[in-house]
């Protein structure tokens, strides 16, 4: 059994192509803010609101954005770091839901680079992280003439379309970061609010910090990563074909019907598993 995995993933590798396995990026920044990202898995259930907290880190002409918790880990090791309520496992094997806030996110003057896992650790130890970048200029704002003041400060309002959804965000120009939450940028101030249409995407500014002396961050990719050039739609496709077909591929590779139970469980937390923040077209 272990050599049939084997060989399985010794093809996966070579298909796939890879650009290093150790990588390095430092950064200095001068501003540490912190967002709530109130969200909703299930589109037809409210009830299924939860939050997560990310952080945004910016100098001027450079930002990384990403999940509290994985800055937290002070490690690129830990993409693959899954909510433990969405996982289960038969015979040691864990299948769950990928966890879609292990990206990281890097603005630089002109584009977008993200960072990320599509669907965590593999059977055979490795993490593939899928590398891929979004020009800024994607990024076409219209504004309005709607405000809204927020923690004493008077915010100007935009929509842009981006990612299959219409987002409606609030700036304010009292700080002049031309920057926000996930990858919106571009505004001539910095992003306090941020939701979309349907009101099951909504970033919130919780706090925001001068640094007294420039915070170095690194994200340091490891060994045990395997990094491959995509695009964000490939990114998607084969995150959404994982989840799908994960319970068929495994009674192909273990030649067995996994138990009734477990799959039952796994197929309920697939269909309430139906809002991605951004929507493959």
């Amino acid at each position: 059994m272990k050599f049939l995995v084997n060989i399985i993933v010794s093809i996966l590798v070579l298909i796939f192509p890879f650009d290093g396995q150790s990588q390095e990026i430092l950064h200095s920044y001068d501003y540490e803010i912190d967002y709530r990202l109130d969200y909703q898995t299930d589109t037809n259930n409210a009830s299924s609101r939860k939050q997560e907290f990310m952080k945004l880190f910016w100098s001027k002409g450079q930002s990384l954005f990403l999940q509290d918790r994985s800055y937290r880990t002070d490690s690129v090791l830990y993409f693959h770091q899954r909510e433990k309520a969405n996982t289960i496992s038969s015979s040691g094997i864990k299948i769950g839901l990928v966890n879609k806030f292990a990206y990281r996110i890097l603005k630089g003057r002109d584009s977008i680079t993200t960072y990320d896992p599509v669907f965590g650790k593999d059977i055979n130890g490795y993490t593939v992280i899928y590398k891929y970048n979004e020009p800024k200029s994607d990024l076409k704002w219209e504004f309005s003439k709607d405000t809204m003041t927020i923690a004493g400060h008077l915010c100007n309002s935009a929509t842009v379309e981006f990612g299959g959804r219409t987002w409606k965000a609030y700036y304010s120009t009292d700080i002049p970061i031309d920057d926000g939450p996930y990858k919106f940028c571009g505004l001539p101030g910095l992003i306090f609010k941020i939701s979309d249409q349907s009101g099951t995407w909504d970033f919130s500014l919780i706090r925001f910090k001068e640094l007294h002396s420039k915070k170095e961050i690194a994200i340091n990719f490891q060994k045990g990563l395997i990094f491959q050039n995509s695009s964000k739609e490939e990114l998607l496709r084969k995150r959404m074909d994982f989840q799908q077909n994960l319970l068929p591929h495994l009674r192909t590779i273990y030649d067995s019907d996994l138990e009734e139970g477990i799959k039952t469980r796994y197929l309920d937390q697939l269909k309430t598993d139906n809002n991605w923040i951004e929507i493959l077209r």
